[in-house]
């Protein structure tokens, strides 16, 4: 299953153009930071809610997830999935 997973993520990053450069730990504080500061205040569940709601995709995902039924299209289904699938 990892496998797959790895594919897919070099096929997507396939499309960028870029450098690797290992930066040894020690040196790299900000990334270190970033990864464990804690959000001050954090985010409100209700504030996620809106954006999910005025998100045309997030909407349908959302209600997808709680009804468990897919939209009609199955070309809906295919953009959708493509827009949050990696």
């Amino acid at each position: 299953m990892a496998a797959h997973r790895l594919q897919r993520y070099a096929v997507f990053l396939a499309g960028y153009t870029f450098t690797i450069e290992f930066v040894e730990g020690g040196n790299n504080g900000n990334a270190d930071a970033l990864s464990r500061l804690p959000l001050e205040g954090g985010i409100a569940d209700l504030d996620i809610c809106e954006k999910i709601q005025r998100d045309k995709v997030l909407k349908k995902v959302f209600l997808f997830l709680k009804s468990g039924k897919l939209p009609n299209s199955s070309n809906e289904v295919k953009r959708i999935l493509s827009r949050i699938l990696i």
